[in-house]
């Protein structure tokens, strides 16, 4: 991790970036940091100071724009998730896409991507198959242990108290004597 100062702008300055007014700006705070947490804040008090936008965060909401206006999404905050999740196409595809002349260079861009999607996921496909096997693999060796049935846990249970009443001096020999008589019949 660099020890680079982070760049941030005011309001104009990123609604500039985005390419919207800065009222515009402050209707898709919201959805951004629905996404993405809260934006930092400037001024010495958090409530109602002004937002600071990080660079990264106005190129975010620049590219989720500009998605929505190729119609690739259908709202800023679909484009948004999709960026977050990284199944978005790269930043310099985009940025291709919004500029004219380089449709080819976009698709290639967009290309290589779908390329590299595919083999990640051929091999994700092969590591879940092998993960499949080997748990089934533990599966088979684990055997599970016999439990004694209930009924012969119960029997040894009346069994040790039988004996027990037994032992002890006083009307519970007899009790015992008589119970165990009357469970042997």
């Amino acid at each position: 991790m660099t020890n680079e100062p982070m760049t941030v702008f005011d309001a104009a300055t990123a609604a500039q970036a985005v390419g919207v007014s800065v009222s515009g700006l402050r209707r898709l705070a919201p959805i951004y940091e629905e996404v993405y947490g809260e934006l930092p804040r400037g001024g010495r008090g958090s409530g109602d100071s002004p937002r600071l936008w990080p660079q990264d965060a106005a190129a975010r909401l620049f590219s989720a724009r500009t998605m929505v206006a190729a119609g690739q999404y259908r709202s800023v905050r679909d484009a948004l998730l999709a960026i977050e999740r990284g199944s978005a196409p790269s930043a310099d595809a985009v940025a291709a896409l919004g500029s004219e002349g380089n449709v080819a260079e976009a698709l290639g861009l967009v290309l290589a991507e779908m390329q590299e999607s595919r083999a990640l996921n051929s091999a994700l496909r092969v590591e879940l198959a092998e993960l499949r096997g080997q748990l089934a693999e533990l599966r088979t060796q684990r055997q599970p242990a016999a439990l004694p049935s209930a009924e012969v846990t119960v029997e040894q249970d009346i069994d040790d108290t039988i004996v027990t009443m037994a032992e002890r001096p006083g009307p519970l020999v007899r009790a015992a004597t008589w119970l165990e008589r009357w469970l042997r019949r």
